[in-house]
């Protein structure tokens, strides 16, 4: 297993199996060096992997399997021992070796598999260790282990209704049942493909209508229904024949009992979830979720490794290869996902483990390979999103312009796949597509902003493989193109936002090569636009407009420059257009201007800075500034952009764009004090950013905020705090 050769051209070889170590010369004469025998002694070995040795002679040897390093002299006595015999690692009640599976019981007692830990672990309520079953990375076949030297354990445990803890022990091919106190109780299935036998059975699930005990049998392709006294009582599928149709599995991995007895399976290589109910005669299986053989990473489309249902009757589903969980509701249409990227921050996961849900509703995931539980909440306080995410569609990243227009609210998206489309609301909740994807054409990515002008609506677009277009819409359903080409110049390649001044509607221009450009017209119609901005106003490397503001008998405009930092400039003709700030308001770090409002009858701006976080200045004339937040707001320079600031119900709220947490929402009553609402991007770290103050409106009297997330779609929230509601008042209340 291992060749170690000293600076005399000895030759030391590891010779594994025969659990010795041979010196030989270079001729290839050989002695015994190190005879080991097989023991637990100091100077006995199991099994050798691994062989070295230092300048003064000593030969260092990898004795494996009884996870130590054992050490001899020159002459192959011994010497010393590094690590304990048969323990490979030291535990506490904190650290997990790479959980598995997860289940509850009813006092919120949790209980943890751990597939490299080889242990059943008890946790109380509030998350300390009560008692572990297993020697911790030590497999065994006996009352008191689990596993083989091969493999592990898999899938979640199970509590029954008198709270013994039953254990899928797979590599054994047997079921582990535990005693509430960890004591050993019975055991029951050895390998082989007849009733009460197992193939590497992968989970147990216990009925709460009637105590039925469930196992999840694979390479059988079967599931087998076993009474509270481990009786077996029947089986669902065909015993070892996979196939796709209802009363077949293939490979079924995981069991959920719903509270009305029914049992739906994780049908692996199926892709799909399948719902077993019980009649007179057999169980009744259909497909509830997916489709046998499609996956294309779509919602609705998984690789399920595990379930769980709630008692709302919500399934929800582990995607195997999307790292991800994918939620329906109880007849199987999708509601949201949570996951679907690979890290270490909040939502994202490194090999989704075992579901499991607490008598509060908590959903709990295990994130093995992070070593680690990851705890969820259904809603976030005062918050409501009233978008499935991406609008249904996994491509659809970003939720970018919102505004109201004939009593009704218009959702702007970003897909950089199909097309950014349009949506609207009459109350703000359900939904309607009211645009084809990009107009018709996929290069249109993004809808940026829309806005209502001489009483129709106009939305703009950007950040595609087209130029920035410009459409209208007299009812908001049919849509004309009034600008088909980024107003003549192919590196326009975003129009980004709109203003009315002066009865005349203006647009700008994202353009990396020459600079922004602001173009106006008296009409909206094709063929009316004069290009009033032109060169980044003088500066080519000016290479966005991203928002205008009406403020003092003035129109602003504010934008990027990521040399020399972003500047604001102003007109009152809207044609000669002056500097109003210098460069990044004297530091060149502040490269963008995300938004620009007026509140309290002061001017405000919100800058990106990467170097040490966002910033917000003010300025009483539009020309003298002052700042008023540094540092990202609470000193966090992870918040390097402040990308929109709106104001609503009397306050400010300024949202953060944060990369390695989330976004974050503040609210101000005098734009230099903030009050935290949001953090950690509505409870998903994916969820990292919002675009300029387009995505931020009002709509009957609530707040709403679109957002960016890449991984699980674009998402819309909606402030619950309405004006004549004031702020919530939390109990205990005295009034007097």
């Amino acid at each position: 297993e291992g060749i170690y050769i000293d600076g005399a051209d000895n030759i030391f070889i590891a010779d594994g199996g025969n659990r010795r170590v041979l010196k030989c010369d270079l001729t290839g004469d050989c002695v015994v060096f190190v005879d080991g025998n097989d023991g637990a002694v100091e100077d006995q070995l199991t099994y050798l992997t691994g062989i070295t040795g230092d300048a003064n002679g000593n030969i260092y040897v990898s004795d494996k399997d009884n996870h130590r390093v054992q050490v001899f002299d020159e002459d192959g006595t011994y010497v010393a021992t590094y690590g304990i015999f048969r323990e490979p690692y030291q535990v506490d009640g904190i650290r997990l070796n790479k959980p598995v599976g997860i289940a509850f019981a009813p006092d919120n007692s949790m209980y943890i598999t751990e597939l490299r830990g080889h242990r059943l672990i008890k946790l109380d309520a509030d998350g300390n260790q009560v008692w572990a079953v297993g020697t911790p990375g030590i497999f065994g076949d006996d009352n008191q282990h689990f596993g083989n030297p091969w493999s592990h354990m898999q899938g979640n445990p199970a509590v029954g209704a008198n709270q013994r803890i039953y254990v899928a022990d797979s590599p054994n091919h047997r079921i582990q049942v535990f005693n509430a106190d960890g004591s050993f109780y019975m055991s029951f299935g050895e390998y082989g493909q007849a009733n009460n036998q197992f193939d590497f059975p992968s989970s147990v699930a216990v009925s709460p209508v009637n105590g039925d005990v469930y196992v999840a049998d694979p390479y059988n392709h079967r599931v087998q229904v076993f009474t509270s006294e481990m009786v077996y009582k029947s089986t669902i599928g065909v015993t070892n024949v996979s196939g796709d149709s209802n009363d077949q599995f293939n490979y079924p991995w995981d069991i959920a009992i719903d509270a009305d007895g029914s049992v739906f399976v994780a049908d692996y290589d199926n892709f799909r979830v399948q719902k077993c109910t019980l009649t007179d005669i057999a169980y009744n299986c259909q497909t509830l979720i997916g489709e046998p053989g499609v996956y294309n990473g779509e919602f609705g489309q998984f690789v399920p490794r595990f379930i769980a249902v709630d008692v709302e009757g919500r399934v929800y589903v582990s995607d195997d290869w999307g790292s991800r969980i994918q939620v329906f509701d109880a007849n199987g249409a999708f509601l949201t996902s949570v996951g679907g990227d690979w890290g270490m921050k909040t939502s994202q996961f490194s090999m989704v483990g075992g579901i499991a849900l607490n008598a509060s509703g908590d959903v709990y995931v295990v994130d093995a390979d992070n070593f680690r539980i990851q705890k969820f909440s259904i809603g976030v306080p005062d918050w409501t999103q009233v978008n499935i995410n991406g609008f249904g569609v996994t491509t659809t990243e970003s939720v970018n312009s919102l505004i109201e227009f004939n009593d009704q609210l218009y959702a702007g998206t970003g897909d950089w796949d199909k097309g950014g489309m349009i949506w609207r609301s009459s109350d703000g909740v359900n939904w309607t597509a009211v645009s084809q994807p990009g107009f018709g054409d996929p290069a249109n990515s993004s809808i940026t902003s829309m806005i209502v002008f001489d009483g129709q609506l106009y939305a703009s677009t950007g950040f595609g493989d087209a130029a920035g277009q410009v459409w209208r819409s007299p009812d908001g359903e049919n849509w004309v193109s009034v600008v088909p080409d980024g107003f003549g110049n192919p590196n326009n390649f975003s129009v980004n936002r709109f203003a009315v001044y002066e009865d005349v509607l203006y647009a700008s221009t994202g353009n990396g090569p020459d600079g922004a450009e602001i173009w106006r017209s008296a009409t909206g119609n094709a063929g009316s636009w004069t290009r009033v901005v032109l060169g980044g106003n003088g500066n080519a490397n000016n290479i966005h407009v991203n928002s205008f503001m009406l403020f003092d008998g003035y129109l602003y405009a504010a934008g990027e420059n990521e040399n020399e930092g972003a500047q604001v400039w102003r007109t009152s003709n809207g044609a000669d257009w002056t500097v109003v700030s210098a460069n990044g308001f004297g530091n060149a770090n502040n490269i963008h201007i995300g938004s620009i409002i007026e509140f309290n009858g002061l001017l405000y701006v919100a800058t990106r800075n990467d170097a040490t976080g966002a910033e917000i200045f003010r300025s009483s004339n539009g020309t003298n500034w002052v700042k008023v937040i540094g540092s990202g707001i609470n000193n966090v320079p992870d918040n390097f952009k402040i990308e929109s600031l709106f104001v609503f119900n009397g306050h400010m709220y300024a949202a953060a764009n944060n990369y390695e947490t989330g976004l974050k929402v503040w609210r101000s009553e005098d734009g230099v004090s903030y009050t935290q609402l949001i953090d950690n991007g509505f409870g998903d770290s994916n969820t990292a950013s919002t675009l300029w103050n387009s995505a931020t409106t009002e709509f009957k009297d609530h707040l709403y905020i679109g957002t960016w997330n890449r991984i699980n779609g674009g998402e819309l929230w909606r402030y619950n705090i309405k004006p004549d509601s004031g702020f919530n008042i939390y109990l205990p209340l005295i009034l007097k």
